[in-house]
Parts: structure tokens; sequence; C-alpha cells
């Protein structure tokens, strides 16, 4: 019997109920068993399966871990590090999730390079201590952003470099609608498919309506 497990502060819940979410389908497939608890600050998610199957859980795993890390704490970090320019609160958003989706390939590469599904694996201290190359990475990111952000005042510069962002991630489309609607924004692509799917796309607002750029 293989045995895993991934662990991590509990103010993570939406990055745990991601992974669980996620995961859940997949371990039940192949007869395994997934299952969560809290303890001591630390929400922890543990998988079991056959021998035979770990190869097929394992990478569906890793390919999970890869994700959460590249998107929910890649936003996290942007939100923590980047300087942004006096904007409107969409605008921000919408060019955050753009940096967040920006060359998201190479960043999961990265993480798949150090990736290693034995016993636990501490989310917050394996990005911290084993991914030192997609933290630079990122804050190369983040420091062309800061440095130019004078240059963003301008709401041409602006939409110019978001297109450019929109233009060169895996997701590009020739439309994007941003949908404002229930005090959440949804940005979806040309045939309506969600563009931020794989997190929360929430931000306060007092009305209900739709812009498209």
């Amino acid at each position: 019997m293989w045995e895993f497990s991934v662990s991590m502060d509990s103010e993570k819940v939406n990055v745990a109920k991601y992974i669980y979410d996620t995961l859940k389908t997949t371990v039940e497939d192949a007869k395994g068993v997934i299952t969560s608890y809290e303890q001591m600050g630390k929400i922890n998610i543990v998988f079991a399966c056959e021998e035979f199957e770990k190869t097929r859980l394992t990478y569906h795993i890793s390919d999970t871990i890869a994700y959460v890390i590249c998107t929910f704490l890649k936003e996290e970090f942007l939100i923590k590090n980047l300087k942004f320019p006096q904007k409107e609160k969409l605008e921000v958003y919408t060019f955050r999730k753009a940096l967040v989706s920006f060359d998201r390939e190479t960043d999961r590469f990265l993480v798949n390079k150090y990736i290693n599904l034995e016993d636990t694996l501490f989310l917050e201290s394996f990005f911290h201590f084993k991914l030192q190359s997609l933290k630079e990475k990122w804050n190369e990111l983040v420091k062309i952003a800061n440095d130019n952000s004078t240059y963003l005042l301008s709401d041409d510069s602006f939409l110019e470099l978001l297109k450019f962002l929109i233009d060169n991630i895996e997701i590009a489309s020739d439309e994007i609608n941003v949908i404002l609607q229930k005090e959440k924004i949804i940005v979806l692509d040309s045939e309506y498919n969600n563009v931020f799917k794989d997190t929360e796309q929430e931000s306060q607002y007092n009305n209900s309506k739709s812009r498209h750029t």
C-alpha cells in the first residue's frame, strides 16, 4: 500500500478544497482512499492506494500540486509584492490574473522538477526552500512590473501591456469578456469558457454590469 499526504497552513482552505475536489474522483476510480483533516493549525490531505496504482495517482497529484503553486501561491505572491499604480479595481484584478497565467507552463516545469511524493509534502516549506528558482523568476516579473509602474499610469500603455500578456498566455483568446455579477468578476473567452477557472474570481462591487474588451 502506498500512502502520501500534503499539508498546508489552515488558512489555505481554498487551496485544500481545490486539491481535494480535483483529485477525489481520480483517487476513487483507482480504488484508493482520500481524506482530509485539520490538526495543530494544518490542513492535511491523505492519499492511499495499492502499489500498482501509485504511478497513475502520483502523476495526477503532482500535476495538481504544481497547478496550485503556480496559481494560488503565485497570486498570493503578486498581491504581496506588486506595487500597482492607481487603477480601477477591475483593471488591477485583470492585470494580476494575466500575470498569474503568464508563462505558467515554465512555472509548472520548475515545480515538477523538484517535487517528490514520498511521505508528506509540506506545501509552504516546499515552496520557500525547494523552489528558489521559481521565486527568483516571479521576483523578476514583479520587478519589471514595479519598475514600470509609472509607465502603466497611462491607460493606453496599460492596455497595451495587458493585451501583450493575454496574447502570450496559454489561454490566449481574440476576445475577453469580463462579467461583473453578484459582486463577483468572471472572465470568459470568446466562447464564454471560464478563463481563470482555477481560482476564485471575486471582488467587491456594488452593482451588476458587464464589460467587454
